[in-house]
């Protein structure tokens, strides 16, 4: 049978490092989610409606509390009457 080295000094360092790496789950999973977004030229995103849809109309927007507002898949700030290619009605 294999014998396990578990010592309090061990087990106190594991302890010591828990907190510092639940501290930085949040900003890695952050970072990760921003990197996953479309860039805007890639979605073939405009400033204007087409074809009578626009940003606040699709499932994706989100809106802010200043003038632009954000998306879900795509990256940067979103005007509330853009479009691009990844349009979805909400």
């Amino acid at each position: 049978m294999a014998e396990t080295n578990t010592t309090r000094r061990n087990v106190l360092k594991l302890g010591a490092s828990l907190p510092a790496a639940a501290a930085a789950l949040p900003i890695a999973l952050r970072s990760e989610d921003a990197e996953a977004k479309t860039p805007k030229k890639q979605a073939q995103y405009q400033e204007t409606p087409k074809n009578g849809q626009k940003c606040t109309g699709c499932q994706f927007w989100i809106e802010t509390d200043g003038e632009m507002g954000k998306c879900r898949i795509v990256k940067g700030k979103i005007h509330p009457n853009g479009w691009c290619a990844l349009y979805a009605a909400a």
